[in-house]
């Protein structure tokens, strides 16, 4: 017959501390518990542990606009369909008028700005004796609000607009209208159907020379924004 651990430690009192005291009811609590505690402790063990969460990138500053020299005219207005349509003009110094380059900028015809163009792009011309105008105009999603079909219509007439409107300028910033050449940038090469043509304008729009009255086209055969 077994030996109860009362009888034992009644022989043998330095058992007394050492020797658990067996409980049929707690030990089946206690086994019941860990019976109803073991799948949530296998499948914690089983679970990947939490990916944390990618850190933010911090978000690039603006770019600044690159310094360039004091404009002869700036934010020169040559329309009223929007706030975009204006220009900055240096005139070239010279005793006889001067040839004219425009300068058009990039950006897929929903971004960009005239003042993207600076010093380095904009002196060599002026030591040329070649005054320069950098214009901005209309991009996409705005000539979509005002319904022009196609929508790139707006982008070339206001080029047009304006260079029309530098060319109603010449006596008083003594340009030669009949030597005008133009040039941009874009950063991913454009298409041939996003090419500048205002020489292929939809209809000639009326010159702003108040003497003459008469349509006319700008001398340009192409201009590429790429």
């Amino acid at each position: 017959m077994p030996t109860s651990p009362d009888r034992l430690s009644r022989r043998f009192p330095l058992l007394r501390l050492s020797l658990p005291r067996f409980s049929l009811p707690r030990l089946a609590r206690q086994l019941a518990l860990l019976l109803a505690l073991t799948p949530a402790l296998l499948a914690a063990q089983e679970q990947p542990p939490a990916k944390k969460a990618p850190a933010e990138r911090p978000k690039a500053a603006a770019k600044k606009p690159p310094a360039r020299p004091t404009p002869t005219a700036a934010d020169y207005v040559y329309g009223t369909d929007s706030e975009r349509q204006k220009f900055d003009f240096w005139q070239a110094r010279s005793d006889r008028p001067t040839p004219l380059v425009l300068l058009i900028h990039g950006g897929g015809w929903q971004g960009g700005d005239k003042t993207g163009y600076g010093t380095t792009v904009i002196q060599p011309y002026l030591d040329a004796g070649i005054s320069v105008a950098a214009i901005n105009y209309r991009f996409i999603p705005q000539a979509m609000e005002q319904k022009v079909e196609p929508p790139v219509k707006a982008c070339v007439l206001d080029a047009a607009r304006a260079l029309q409107t530098l060319r109603s300028k010449a006596q008083e910033w003594n340009l030669d209208p009949t030597r005008v050449g133009a040039t941009g940038w874009n950063p991913e090469p454009a298409p041939l159907s996003t090419c500048w043509q205002p020489s292929s304008v939809f209809t000639p729009l009326p010159t702003l020379i108040p003497y003459t009255h008469t349509s006319w086209r700008p001398p340009i055969a192409g201009i590429c924004a790429s």
